[in-house]
């Protein structure tokens, strides 16, 4: 192209066109380029599964957060609160299975390995609680003030006692009743079982009088 005797050449045209960059890209490369936390990077690179053993179950401050070690592909052994699925039960000493999210700057506890530790009840949470006195109890009535069940304190053993002359238990599953030893009385009166079925009693010794 000339204009008055000059030889003008046109720009080529820009690419305007970028590609495009996943929002998530900076952070990820951010924890993989960490030295600080290179405990996380070999799970971002090879999303592997890892099995650590849970050293605390309970997390000073945070909910839902376990306390696992685990060893990494160079053989180093981590430790970290890392976060659990919700509703898994985690206890201490059990072995657990991590696994990194491409997504996530850190491992989760998404599993149990069952039989590599004795499960244990898990505590319970006490919403509301009493202190009784030796001379105090808790009464329970009932709305016209007629008083249905006891709980006292008696030569240092709890005692449920049921305030009403006659108790009806009645359920339609199974009830069973579970300890060291059971000892059943009637003081006054027959001691009268029915069934439906077959009366089943096993023991070392039965002795009937």
């Amino acid at each position: 192209m000339t204009q008055q005797g000059k030889t003008m050449k046109s720009k080529p045209k820009s690419d305007t066109r970028q590609a495009r960059v996943s929002p998530l890209e900076p952070i990820l490369a951010g924890y993989v380029s960490s030295d600080r936390d290179h405990a996380l990077t070999a799970p971002v690179r090879g999303i592997e599964l890892f099995v650590g053993e849970c050293l605390d179950d309970r997390h000073p401050s945070l909910t839902g957060r376990v306390l696992v070690a685990w060893q990494d592909e160079r053989a180093s052994t981590i430790e970290k609160w890392l976060p659990t699925l919700q509703g898994l039960s985690v206890r201490k000493l059990d072995r657990v299975l991590l696994q990194q999210p491409v997504n996530w700057p850190e491992p989760i506890v998404f599993g149990v390995l069952d039989g590599c530790a004795d499960r244990r009840r898990p505590d319970l949470v006490a919403e509301h609680s009493i202190e009784l006195k030796p001379d105090e109890a808790v009464r329970i009535d009932s709305c016209n003030g007629s008083p249905l069940v006891e709980i006292c304190q008696e030569n240092d053993q709890p005692v449920v006692r049921l305030l009403s002359d006659d108790v009806n238990l009645d359920l339609n599953g199974k009830l069973e009743i579970s300890a060291q030893s059971i000892d059943l009385k009637a003081k006054q009166g027959q001691f009268s079982i029915t069934a439906e079925g077959d009366v089943v009693v096993k023991g070392e010794i039965i002795e009937l009088n």
